[in-house]
């Protein structure tokens, strides 16, 4: 049961979710055929309103994640994206447009953090986000019943702060009317009720109750208070949408967002002709090491399970150990070339580097890579610069924020949106580091800090690439030295 308390760590829960990729339509075709133009004129209808409402969303809540608000605009449109036919059958011929497979879960439950960005909001700063003003007007009523929620809400959180209680109380009761008696009220010349609306606005109109239940909490009783929050806890809109979302999951073909065996492939080449004369790794090793550091992309659900499959192939012990010494080999040749460097980042597939995570993981690898060599670098460790870089390497370890100088511009790392196939070079890179300095009771602890969080980004890979939960034994991998 959900009760109206701060989260203080709201921001990096929402921030570390699993992804939810969109695909957007950005060209349709016309042809002489009216048929087909027909067609592709609904079909550009409903891409404009669909990025017209995630641009909307973004505009309200800048601060929440990309893939969060992709989730939420097809959330929130979807009675029209997954519309019923005659006979009540939805299709997900619509929605498969903008999105390449669906997960339930995933989806509710990135739509119920946002909701909880919203409501916290309003709790902690006394202003309410108007989830009605991104409808479309498709969706005229849901906004127009919205609205005069939002309208309600408002007044509540007004007449709390100037201590009205019948003006607080005058307004609950409407909100109580509507959620707990279920009955219909007349509101700015419009009679409604709750279940006028979809089942995805019905979810933000439960938020809305929640939030006027907070602001009324002082002026009304325990027992209206807890009617609001056992009603709005139980809430059918959900079960009813996680239905929705799984009939049409059934119904879709998984195909991945781009020829993904192709974009493997050309980077397989690239990192190849890169470490040709450098470094000499097998081919096998090159794919494994470039598989791996990209993981988090090919599980997505921007790539099918089939292509996956056929790119990472079986899980082996042995590939694991081939790709840590691959990544020995490499910080070998690039403390004796620095000239020639060889920075791990160039292993990120492109269309990974589009995602937030992507782009995320090429700051830590170049982070780590970066401070390793010149903590190295140094003669006396013990210097004040040497210092430094150390400190940066222990804050990644020790699994703390930090921030890194990146194309003249300071970017601000969560290390939990740090992907697992990342944090698997990096440790290695890190163990590799420590390794070089003369060892005492400190040092051994940080390598065996390290290894430990190592065995927990093996474990990743081993869990997504068998599908099952395996414990990993660290010693079959990390040889200390």
């Amino acid at each position: 049961m959900r009760k109206f308390k701060i989260d203080k760590n709201l921001s990096t829960r929402i921030a570390s979710l699993s992804m939810a990729g969109m695909i957007f339509v950005t060209t349709i075709g016309l042809t002489g055929c009216s048929k087909k133009e027909e067609n592709n004129n609904e079909s550009t209808s409903i891409q404009i309103m669909v990025e017209d409402t995630n641009n909307k969303i973004a505009t309200l809540l800048p601060e929440t994640n990309e893939e969060i608000m992709d989730t939420v605009t097809l959330m929130l449109l979807l009675n029209l994206l997954a519309p019923k036919d005659e006979n009540e059958k939805i299709s997900a011929d619509t929605i498969s447009k903008f999105k390449s497979n669906i997960d339930a879960d995933d989806m509710i439950n990135e739509f119920n953090s946002f909701l909880d960005i919203v409501e916290q909001k309003a709790i902690l700063e006394g202003e309410l986000e108007k989830i009605s003003s991104v409808l479309p007007d498709e969706l005229s009523t849901d906004r127009l019943i919205l609205s005069n929620l939002e309208m309600i809400v408002e007044n509540i959180i007004k007449y709390s702060d100037d201590n009205n209680k019948d003006g607080v109380i005058k307004e609950f009761n409407k909100i109580y009317k509507l959620f707990v008696q279920e009955k219909q009220i007349e509101l700015n010349s419009i009679t409604f009720e709750i279940r006028d609306l979809t089942y995805s606005s019905r979810a933000v109109a439960n938020m809305y109750a929640e939030t006027a239940a907070y602001y009324a909490r002082n002026y009304i009783t325990e027992k209206e208070y807890k009617k609001i929050d056992d009603r709005t806890n139980d809430q059918n809109s959900k079960a009813y949408l996680k239905s929705i979302l799984e009939i049409l999951d059934n119904q879709m073909e998984e195909v991945s967002e781009v020829d993904v065996i192709s974009l493997f492939d050309d980077k397989y080449n690239q990192v190849n002709q890169l470490l040709r004369g450098k470094v000499n790794l097998s081919q096998d090793s090159i794919k494994s090491l470039v598989n791996y550091i990209n993981l988090k992309y090919l599980e997505s659900d921007k790539v099918a399970i089939k292509d996956m499959n056929q790119i990472v192939g079986e899980y082996e012990d042995e590939k694991i150990n081939d790709v840590m010494n691959s990544i020995e080999a490499i910080n070998t040749y690039n403390l004796k070339n620095q000239n020639n460097f060889i920075p791990f980042s160039v292993f990120l597939v492109d269309e990974y580097l589009k995602t937030e995570t992507g782009k995320t993981d090429k700051v830590a690898l170049d982070f780590v890579q970066f401070n390793t060599v010149m903590f190295l670098n140094k003669n006396n460790i013990n210097s004040k610069e040497a210092k430094i870089y150390f400190e940066n390497i222990y804050k990644y370890f020790t699994k703390q924020d930090f921030s890194h100088l990146q194309n003249n511009q300071e970017e601000n790392i969560i290390w939990q949106e740090i992907s697992d196939g990342t944090n698997f070079v990096n440790y290695q890179v890190i163990i590799y580091t420590l390794n070089k300095l003369t060892k005492d009771e400190i040092i051994n602890n940080y390598i065996e800090v390290t290894e430990e969080n190592l065995s927990q980004s093996i474990q990743y890979i081993q869990n997504t690439i068998m599908d099952e939960c395996k414990k990993v034994d660290i010693n079959e991998y990390v040889k200390s030295k």
